[in-house]
């Protein structure tokens, strides 16, 4: 284990900060969830996602019916603009140097780009321009949870995975 030195400054800061996290942040954080719990069912709780906690109402998490709406309401776009034909399995695509995916609205033509924000693991992000996976705010256990997953191998809008996985957040309006 690396060694840290530390100012008697800076272990007060930090003894400071833990406290607050365990006074007060913690029982902000209680006070969210019981609020979230009269909502009903958390697994598809708008309330109770990490996009609402962080940008407040009335940003949200997607729902994973509200991924697979949007992939069944969407074509996939080339770098050019052009449609990629769906027989098509690499549906990744470079744009200013960021790879991801470029989805066009069969509707009215609104345009999203999911980069590849690969997947945290401790303290370093892994697979960061190859796999892109963003989290929904479906749960399906106490450990697991749905989130929109795709490489060059394809796009999977209802994947699921351990929740402890550091997976990118898409927040929606």
């Amino acid at each position: 284990m690396k060694e840290v030195y530390l100012t008697k400054e800076g272990l007060q800061e930090l003894k400071e900060k833990l406290d607050y996290m365990v006074t007060v942040r913690r029982m902000e954080c209680a006070e969210n969830i019981k609020k979230a719990r009269e909502f009903g069912d958390l697994s598809e709780n708008a309330e109770y996602d990490a996009a609402r906690a962080i940008l407040g109402s009335p940003w949200r998490m997607p729902t994973s019916s509200e991924y697979q709406e949007l992939f069944d309401n969407t074509i996939f776009l080339d770098a050019n603009g052009n449609e990629i034909p769906s027989t098509t399995t690499n549906k990744l695509v470079t744009i200013e140097g960021i790879v991801g995916i470029r989805l066009a609205s069969k509707i009215n033509g609104n345009e999203l780009f999911f980069p590849c924000s690969g997947n945290g693991n401790g303290t370093s992000r892994n697979n960061r321009g190859s796999n892109g996976n963003y989290w929904s705010s479906t749960w399906n256990s106490a450990r697991n949870a749905r989130n929109l997953n795709f490489n060059s191998g394809g796009v999977n809008p209802q994947n699921n995975n351990n929740r402890y996985n550091g997976f990118a957040v898409r927040a929606v309006q």
